[in-house]
């Protein structure tokens, strides 16, 4: 999915329902400004429900 086709595409995946939990996990390639403007896509969408997901780190 792009960031133009975001929104449409979670409410596919959602039927529409903003109570949905949206989880985004990311690696260091994502930078803090592109997923800021995902997660305000989706606030602006009515997705509230926004968490976090931390990477396990690769084993030592």
């Amino acid at each position: 999915m792009t960031p133009e086709t975001l929104v449409e595409v979670l409410n596919s995946q959602t039927q529409g329902n903003k109570e949905t939990t949206i989880f985004f996990q990311a690696d260091k390639s994502v930078d803090y400004e592109t997923l800021m403007s995902a997660m305000d896509k989706l606030r602006g969408a009515g997705y509230l429900k926004i968490g976090l997901m931390g990477m396990e780190s690769a084993a030592k």
